[in-house]
């Protein structure tokens, strides 16, 4: 999903503060969607996108990963890895 800026600017002329303002908010609240996770294409994240290792316990959110959430989706296997114990 790109960024919607609302105003374009020429050469030569006069930019408006508030249209400059309006123009970084709007820069401003599509990161902050990506952070989140709202303004990601459905598809955009894929295991074949991520590198190996990249993802690492150091930068998984405490309690991010949960047994109920483990749980929740475990259609694309029949096992997933809690800790030490592979179930499944």
């Amino acid at each position: 999903m790109p960024v919607s800026i609302p105003y374009n600017f020429d050469n030569n002329t006069v930019a408006e503060a508030a249209e400059v303002n309006s123009n970084f908010a709007a820069v401003k609240n599509f990161a902050d969607g990506l952070a989140t996770g709202v303004n990601l294409d459905a598809g955009a994240v894929v295991a074949a996108k991520i590198g190996t290792n990249a993802v690492t316990t150091i930068k998984i959110n405490t309690a991010a990963v949960t047994a109920e959430k483990l749980a929740a989706d475990v259609s694309q296997s029949d096992q997933f890895v809690l800790s030490a114990q592979v179930f499944g």
